[in-house]
């Protein structure tokens, strides 16, 4: 029979281990490790795995925790200098004396002197006149050429005489490009300056002139501000450092991780931590899924915004705050009497308000139906009010009534001596009088031995009462004054003109912590009264210009004499930057007010601050009132506000999609250590969606539910409706783990099955389910250009937008076996390489035996959908655990050892491979029953191959390898080697051809089938570009 030959060419079926070697098509190989089929045609050594750019400098970090495969992120953002944020000055307020951080002082002298929590400088004309801060002991080295702003106080100022001075040095060797002169009196300043261009390496200097002169330093802050936008690509890490939890972030155009005690970090509650990451809009957001809600949820991004009309008040830096939406609280909106100065601290709206005012009825429709001095006549009584004089109406009930009428009683007895004593005489306390018939409790008392007044705490006989402080003096028969001011109940019915019903006495307007509520209110004659709305006044916060916080109830207004009035403020007091964790994201305030005898119970929108605009009504387009400066940087106000309708275009419900309660919205404070928080995230079709959710049910218990998720409102990432919950599979023995989106599609993943929900109206709808394709978290699930693709135990999956495929698969056979995938012990992960299109899946990121293929990674070409394996310490080091894997803006994947490496894998490069093993298919040349005989394998290839075995065997048999002769410029030398190749890296120009003859030429002849095993060693150029076996088909006799 003639000589044939046989070309292995193509190779990027890839590996299949799963069909016998047989059985392979074409241009499969049965075993690929190592190397790389993604090139048509061609195999190269597997792909680069090296230290990534931002080991250098490196990262301390002890470990990657309990929590492997969390913990690393990749974004670009606008703005640059992320995580160079916060104060950089260390004790710059408290421990100012603490060891050699500031240098120039002493514990005493004349000049500077350092105390726990400030700097005292007195003045003279010998020692030290200069404090400094060297790059070394700064919180971060700082920025070279950048904005800085320097806030700082003054206090327990005096000067004797001189000239003092106080500034920051500038100049070579020192932080600032220049002296800064710095204002000297009692009060705190910012100074605005440009660092020098090395001031990384500069000090932090500032001097004082040696005058008569004494004064105290303190809240030294100096930050960056005023970042360029020109865009930078960033990886934060969660980094583990004993007692240093805390973020750092890399920034890939200045080589440099940034971080610092101060700087991102969650908050002491989190020690090892497990890191949920999500952005959107330039926005991180990071929360604890191990600590839950008792660690912060992180909001981190750059803001630019001016404050109060003005440029020189504003927000320019990166901001560390925290994402839930808090509501304002009563130290936060101060309420003052009108008056023409004020004093707004940062954070903190003052109003200066006359109320409902003007002081005359018809300016306004306020209290529309209120009723000022009426007398009660005959047939009043318990809870029944009748006035013949006056004109009730059925609007009036819900309103509040109040009875005002004083009287007095000559008959009192006071008596100082002291006791505790139920009996008069026996308690300072206790007042006797002839008849308590009209006293009752809550009422206000005074006279003759009472200071000031008094409440009326318990009316406990026929002849005592008793107060709520001692009286002052002992007297009989003295003359006491009974107020009902504070007596008001609501109208619970109307029966006629003359004639309405009220409730038991509730809490006053004028005091919410009235002794006497909860009274039945006896109508007498003569009694007089005054009928009044009772309205609600409440705030809240906007966050990000578009999020709202619930309504804080602050205050009540109410008018008591003059109805149809209009509610008057004088002033609106804010002032400073706004620019702290918990001020920066406020854009503004929206005022709220709802009434009493409004059986709705709806918050109605009434106004609007906006903290750079100014003022305008619920029913204004455009904003009406804007900020007049009143003191530079400290004071701006908004006046002469007057408001004469109570306006009901918007409630607050129509603004924002839900009720301003509790229990209509899921609130993720960290304000207590209940724990609310999640564990898994994604933003889809600008909505956020959280899972596995810890929060109080209805009942107020505190519960984690793992099959739940809430989706934030379009565009709004921190505002969650309890509305908006979403369940599609309970009490099953699982929980959420990990949420992908794609083609308005979100895939909800549990550990053992995968929920497909159709996400593209309003109204989700759950299409499909499918089981046994779950994940173990987050780790094991990524975007590609494909779709969605993620890992577990059984195989790797795609979704397309149309159907899930198992890529193990193709055309109904499994490629690779279930036994060399992973065992149950493995934790895999997986990620994506856009350069060549290619999923590089991590076996086990949890650490553990080498030995075990715990190191190994699986490769897929979503191209050529071909599978090889690259072994050995490839993702992690021996029992050391990694971080998940990121894919950065290069294209490159990225992730972090639990010894602190960072590592990078470019898929579309190649290294030198100490592993290389490539088996062909057990190759029968078309006939298994067939006798043959090979007389040579032809082999063109580049690169250093002279390490690299390349051996054969014959009719199926895996472990009796058998040579080829060595070769010699490509043809054979005649003596056998396992090395035959030889070492062409000095010319990869071209392709290499081997002759390669069996060694023994009668290993090779009457054999059935044959099979060529490369394994060892390769330089990083090698490639194969085609094998070829030349055979002869032996006679069948």
């Amino acid at each position: 029979m003639p000589k044939e030959i046989i070309e292995i060419n193509p190779f990027h079926g890839g590996m299949n281990n799963n069909t016998d070697p047989r059985d392979l098509q074409h241009d499969e190989l049965a075993v690929a490790e190592d190397v790389m089929v993604d090139k048509i045609g061609r195999i190269r050594t597997g792909p680069d795995v090296s230290a990534h750019a931002s080991n250098s400098p490196s990262i301390t970090i002890d470990d990657i925790g309990d929590r492997p495969g969390t913990s690393l992120f990749a974004f670009s953002n606008d703005y640059i200098n992320a995580g160079s944020d916060g104060n950089i000055i260390k004790n710059g307020s408290g421990s100012m004396n603490s060891g050699s951080i500031w240098g120039g002082w002493s514990s005493s002298g004349t000049d500077w002197t350092a105390n726990a929590s400030y700097f005292s400088f007195a003045g003279s004309t010998d020692g030290s006149n200069t404090i400094t801060q060297t790059a070394a002991n700064r919180e971060q080295i700082g920025l070279n050429s950048q904005k800085y702003r320097l806030t700082y106080t003054i206090s327990n100022y005096s000067l004797a005489s001189g000239s003092p001075s106080l500034k920051i040095k500038g100049g070579s060797g020192e932080f600032a490009a220049s002296d800064q002169t710095l204002t000297l009196s009692d009060g705190t300043y910012t100074k605005i300056f440009t660092s020098h261009s090395s001031a990384s390496t500069g000090v932090f200097s500032l001097e004082a002139a040696s005058v008569q002169v004494t004064f105290r330093l303190d809240d030294i802050i100096l930050e960056p501000i005023q970042f360029d936008s020109t865009g930078e690509d960033y990886l934060v890490l969660y980094m583990n450092t004993s007692s240093k939890y805390r973020f750092g972030i890399y920034s890939y155009s200045k080589d440099i991780w940034n971080f610092s005690d101060t700087g991102l970090r969650f908050n002491s509650i989190s020690t090892t931590a497990e890191p949920v990451f999500s952005y959107a809009d330039g926005v991180l957001r990071i929360v604890d899924a191990l600590n839950g809600g008792q660690a912060y949820k992180i909001w981190y991004s750059y803001i630019s915004r001016n404050r109060w009309g003005t440029t020189t008040c504003f927000v320019d830096k990166w901001v560390i705050a925290q994402s839930h939406l808090r509501s304002p609280i009563d130290n936060e909106i101060v309420l003052s009497s009108a008056a023409s100065t004020y004093s707004p601290d940062e954070g903190k709206i003052e109003i200066g308000s006359q109320g409902l005012a003007r002081q005359v009825s018809n300016t306004g429709s306020w209290n529309p139906h209120g009723l000022y001095n009426g007398t009660a006549t005959g047939g009043s009584g318990a809870n029944k009010l009748v006035a013949s004089g006056a004109t009730f109406t059925p609007s009036m009930v819900g309103m509040r009534v109040r009875r005002t009428n004083t009287f007095t009683d000559n008959t009192c007895d006071t008596d100082t001596t002291a006791g505790s004593g139920s009996s008069f005489g026996g308690n300072p306390r206790i007042i006797r009088m002839d008849s308590t018939t009209r006293v009752q409790t809550g009422m206000v008392v005074s006279g003759t031995g009472i200071t000031g007044t008094a409440n009326i705490t318990n009316v406990q006989s026929s002849t005592l009462f008793t107060i709520d402080e001692d009286v002052a003096s002992t007297q009989s028969n003295t003359t006491l004054t009974f107020n009902n001011v504070k007596a008001s109940a609501i109208i619970t019915k109307y029966e006629d003109a003359n004639t309405i019903y009220v409730s038991k006495t509730i809490s006053s307007h004028v005091d919410t912590d009235f002794i006497g509520k909860g009274n039945v209110l006896t109508w007498v004659t003569n009694d007089t009264f005054d009928i009044f709305d009772y309205y609600e006044i409440g705030f809240t916060w906007v966050y990000d210009n578009n999020q709202e916080s619930l309504v804080h109830s602050r205050t009540a207004l109410v008018e008591t004499v003059y109805n149809n009035v209009s509610l008057y403020i004088q002033d609106i007091a804010a002032g400073h930057n706004w620019d702290t964790e918990t001020t920066a994201r406020k854009t503004g305030l929206n005022c709220y007010y709802k009434k009493e005898s409004d059986s709705t119970n709806n918050w109605y929108h009434l106004f609007e601050i906006d903290f750079n605009k100014g003022f305008k009504l619920s029913n204004e387009e455009d904003f009406s009132i804007t900020w007049t400066q009143i003191v530079a940087l400290t004071e701006y106000h908004l006046q002469e506000i007057e408001i004469q309708n109570t306006l009901t275009f918007e409630t607050y419900e129509s603004r924002n999609g839900y009720k301003s309660d509790t229990n209509e919205f899921l609130d993720l404070s960290d304000s207590d250590s209940d724990g609310m928080g999640y564990s898994v995230s994604t933003i889809a079709n600008r909505v956020h969606y959280i899972a596995n959710v810890t929060y109080k049910n209805s009942e107020g218990a505190l519960r984690n539910y793992g099959d739940v998720m809430f989706k934030s409102i379009v565009n709004k990432f921190d505002t969650f409706p309890l509305s908006r919950k979403l369940e599609v599979s309970v009490q099953d023995g699982d929980e959420i783990t990990a949420l992908a989106s794609y083609a308005d599609r979100l895939l909800q993943y549990k550990k053992n099955k995968m929920h497909l929900i159709n996400i593209s109206q309003e109204v989700e709808f759950l299409e499909d389910t499918f089981k046994f394709k779950g994940v173990e978290s987050q780790a094991a699930v990524c975007e590609t250009d494909f779709g969605i693709a993620w890992v577990n135990l059984f195989g790797c999956y795609l979704y397309d937008g149309r159907q899930v495929h198992n890529l193990l698969e193709q055309k109904g056979v499994r490629k690779i076996s279930h036994s060399s995938w992973n065992n149950s012990s493995h934790k895999p992960m997986i990620a994506y390489a856009p350069k060549k299109r290619q999923l590089v899946i991590s076996k086990d990121y949890s650490g553990g035996d080498l030995a075990a293929g715990n190191g190994n990674a699986w490769i897929y070409d979503m191209v050529t959908k071909s599978w090889v394996l690259q072994k050995g310490e490839y993702i992690v080091s021996d029992g050391a655990k990694s971080s998940n894997f990121v894919t950065d803006h290069l294209g490159n994947i990225i992730y972090c050892l639990g010894t602190g490496d960072m590592k990078t894998i470019d898929t579309s490069s190649s290294e030198a491979k100490t592993n290389i093993k490539i088996i062909t298919a057990d190759m029968n040349y078309g006939d298994s029953g067939v006798r043959k005989k090979v007389y040579r394998v032809r082999l063109s290839y580049k690169g250093d191959a002279s390490s690299l075995n390349v051996r054969y065997t014959t009719n199926g048999d895996t472990d009796t390898y058998k040579q080829f002769q060595g070769t010699s410029s490509g043809l054979p030398t005649g003596s056998a080697t396992n090395t035959p190749l030889e070492d062409k890296s000095s010319d990869v120009t071209q392709w290499h051809h081997a002759e390669l003859k069996p060694a023994v030429s009668s290993e090779a002849t009457n054999i059935y089938s044959f099979q060529v095993h490369m394994t060892g060693t390769a330089g990083a150029t090698f490639e194969i570009n085609d094998l070829s076996v030349v055979f002869r088909v032996k006679n069948v006799k």
